[in-house]
């Protein structure tokens, strides 16, 4: 885990914990991960519904407090090989936050796909995520990778942008019906992931707030960060 400082420098700050001018968050975490992929939608079958869930990986630190993920896309199959005897080996799939992207019409339950968020603070993170993976089930692993658009947040993340960047790395369960590997995606499987944030907060002085020498308090500003 690594992460740049969030203070740099003389920069003052507010009591509320927001920095007076624009500030920038860079820092990656590694997330212990399970995914489940399905069930299909009922517009286009071939549409499925995929689950992330994520919580820190044992020995790391994560900055902010961001402890926990969620992230809940849509996804479709877009190519694969083959054996000679037509058992499916691979295959390539594309997730996207944006149901449109498939062509379906459905709305997402809330408007942003993921949600980065801790037990023990109340920053969190908001974003809509787009990547593909690579299925192979003669291996039994998954490979994928994408990036995350952030759309806002609470503490002191409220009214972020900016990106996160993902690879992640799962095992498959084993395939009872080689004939129909993606019948085992229906199960959950576990993986690790490697997330790299890159966060931007637009800060007071950006929104033409006012503020006295008493809103300069540091340690109100670092009781946020945990």
């Amino acid at each position: 885990m690594t992460f740049r400082s969030p203070l740099p420098k003389g920069q003052g700050l507010s009591k509320e914990g927001n920095p007076l001018a624009s500030q920038t968050y860079e820092f990656t975490n590694t997330y212990n991960t399970v995914t489940t992929v399905g069930p299909p939608t009922e517009e286009d079958p071939s549409v499925l519904r995929v689950n992330i869930t994520g919580e820190i990986a044992e020995g790391e630190e994560a900055p902010f407090g961001l402890t926990h993920f969620e992230s809940n896309t849509f996804g479709q199959m877009t190519s694969s090989t083959t054996s000679d005897d037509g058992t499916l080996e691979s295959a390539e799939f594309t997730f996207d936050a944006d149901p449109t992207a498939f062509g379906l019409s459905e709305y997402l339950e809330q408007p942003y796909s993921d949600r980065y968020f801790g037990d023990e603070t109340e920053n969190e993170l908001f974003g809509n995520a787009s990547d593909s993976a690579e299925f192979d089930f003669v291996e039994g692993t998954v490979e994928g990778s994408g990036e995350t658009t952030i759309i806002g947040g609470n503490g002191i993340f409220e009214d972020a942008t900016g990106s996160i960047t993902f690879e992640q790395q799962d095992e498959l369960p084993p395939v009872e019906d080689t004939s129909d590997p993606l019948a085992s995606l229906t199960e959950p499987f576990e993986g690790q992931a490697t997330l790299t944030f890159s966060v931007e907060t637009p800060g007071i002085l950006s929104t033409g707030s006012s503020f006295t020498s008493e809103d300069l308090n540091v340690s109100d500003y670092l009781s946020f960060a945990g």
